[in-house]
């Protein structure tokens, strides 16, 4: 996913200027829009419809293309980088509308969230004191209080 925030910066959001501009310009060329001096011609709702689609994709290419990507964090301690990582791709899924993967991806990042949490606790109890219990109920404490 793209940090939009990041156009914010004015080196940042100059580079996204010149990639979407110079990307508008390709798509007018091959008749991607109908381009009459500074004015656009739509002459029908399809029209309109294949022109912000256009501007659509436009943008987003130009995003990826420039602007840096976010990662999603870990709201729970026990979340691991592969999860974190199988969250990124059911992103991507989503944003390229490949509903089939996103399913699979779901029951895959349950899993995996099921599997670092017992890893989690088996490696916070394992020295075998009292140490680790107690930095649990603490744990748990303040995420009550979170949420």
């Amino acid at each position: 996913m793209c940090n939009w925030s990041a156009l914010c910066e004015n080196d940042v959001a100059i580079e996204f200027r010149t990639a979407f501009s110079d990307s508008l310009a390709e798509n007018a060329k091959r008749g991607a829009t109908t381009t009459t001096g500074e004015t656009q011609e739509l002459q029908s709702t399809a029209d309109f419809n294949s022109f912000a689609a256009t501007i659509r994709k436009t943008a987003q290419a130009a995003a990826n293309a420039n602007l840096p990507h976010t990662r999603a964090l870990p709201r729970r301690p026990w979340i691991s980088e592969r999860t974190l990582s199988l969250i990124d791709e059911r992103a991507e899924a989503r944003a390229t509308r490949q509903y089939e993967q996103e399913i699979h991806l779901n029951k895959r990042i349950k899993q995996s969230v099921r599997a670092d949490k017992d890893q989690w606790l088996q490696d916070l109890v394992a020295d075998g004191t009292w140490m680790g219990v107690k930095a649990l109920k603490q744990i748990y404490s303040n995420l009550a209080m979170v949420d």
